[in-house]
């Protein structure tokens, strides 16, 4: 005991950190022959020591410190004094959580939240608290963002605390929206390079990490619904939050079954023609950014489904793979060209700029199809690739 306590206050950090590692798995220290009154002057002596490694001047310390903390409080939450507890989160939220000198710190009050967490005696007081280390969500630092992108798939599993209590969705959308742009910038500036990235650098902490943890956090409130309501809720999201939606469809590998993505894509490529088909019949009306958006989402979806595909079946050909025969059949049956040929053939008569987007959104969604299965689409667009080299037309 004595030995651990002079550690806290050695001139050299690594021995302070190490003190402070081993403080978390041995407190309380307090001898069984002690009187009452002494175990808790004791006690809080201890207690003393362990907050002062929040302040310590250097940042493994604190970052060691807040664990040590944390760990203490989910496992001692019912016998501390509050007036203990209060002063040990005051300090884990004004101080460690706003460290600007030391993002692996600020990370580790969120980890360490998530800890505390684990214990439901602590969830009526961490439902004041967690409100307040919201800003953590818009840290600079990913690593930062990841943690606390973390802790909120620990809240909502919380029966006592909610996520929109600590973080609203437009938040956590514009949030998302912003990590996905961040993330294919990363990937254009590196370049070929990404392909040779290791598993290792993979796992480290960057914008499409975050972007992962979020589409992890939002998909089941989409997902979970019923078809119709789904369609209604992403019809909600194309109006007020597309570069949101289209984020989080783009990051559901290994979150949402593929067949429940293509269902849904195939669901919003009927309700995209019957939009298309009033942008054909009456160019002036004005929903063709609502038609190109839902087409998008449509190619997003499956595209991101038929890239698992090979993984899934082993295909030596990504081009080869095929979708389970029943989910095949049932994406084929509701996307088929009787229902849109004639939207493609008049946009390709309509030389207009409307026109010529309607033409262009439309292929994207259909490019991840077979072309097999499509075969009077794939002629139209071989024609109009033949027509653009004779330069007769504009090919899409």
């Amino acid at each position: 005991g004595p030995v651990l306590w002079r550690s806290l206050k050695v001139a050299n950090w690594q021995v302070r950190e190490n003190a402070a590692r081993l403080l978390q798995y041995t407190f309380p220290l307090i001898p069984n022959e002690l009187g009452v009154a002494e175990k808790e002057h004791e006690l809080t002596r201890q207690l003393r020591l362990l907050r002062e490694t929040l302040e310590d001047p250097s940042e493994p310390v604190r970052r060691v410190g807040v664990s040590a903390v944390c760990v203490t409080l989910k496992n001692y939450w019912d016998l501390m004094p509050p007036a203990e507890i209060a002063e040990l989160l005051t300090s884990l939220m004004n101080k460690c959580a706003k460290d600007k000198r030391a993002p692996m710190v600020r990370a580790a009050v969120a980890q360490g939240f998530g800890w505390i967490l684990q214990n439901p005696m602590s969830h009526p007081t961490m439902a004041a608290v967690l409100p307040q280390t919201a800003d953590l969500l818009h840290d600079r630092a990913p690593l930062v963002r990841a943690a606390f992108v973390e802790l909120l798939m620990v809240v909502s599993k919380c029966h006592g605390v909610s996520v929109g209590a600590v973080a609203n969705t437009e938040q956590l959308l514009l949030r998302l929206a912003s990590e996905h742009a961040e993330g294919q910038a990363e990937r254009l500036q590196k370049g070929l390079s990404a392909k040779k990235i290791s598993a290792a650098a993979e796992v480290k902490a960057s914008p499409d990490l975050v972007a992962k943890q979020l589409a992890k956090l939002i998909a089941p409130s989409l997902f979970n619904q019923d078809l119709v309501q789904q369609v209604a809720r992403c019809h909600y999201f194309m109006q007020n939050a597309p570069l949101a939606l289209l984020a989080l469809l783009t990051h559901l590998q290994d979150v949402v079954p593929i067949p429940d993505r293509v269902k849904l894509a195939a669901a919003l490529f009927k309700y995209g023609l019957r939009e298309a088909a009033v942008i054909v019949e009456k160019p002036s009306h004005q929903q063709p950014k609502m038609v190109a958006t839902m087409l998008r989402v449509v190619g997003v979806l499956l595209e991101g489904a038929f890239s698992e595909v090979p993984k899934q079946k082993k295909s030596k050909k990504a081009a080869g793979a095929k979708l389970p025969k029943e989910l095949e059949m049932f994406l084929y049956e509701h996307i088929r060209e009787e229902d849109f040929l004639h939207l493609l053939k008049a946009s390709h008569e309509d030389d207009g700029a409307a026109a010529a987007q309607l033409r262009e959104d439309l292929l994207f969604a259909l490019s991840p199809l077979d072309p097999g299965r499509l075969p009077r689409t794939a002629q139209l667009v071989q024609h109009e690739l033949v027509m653009a080299c004779r330069g007769g037309a504009s090919a899409p």
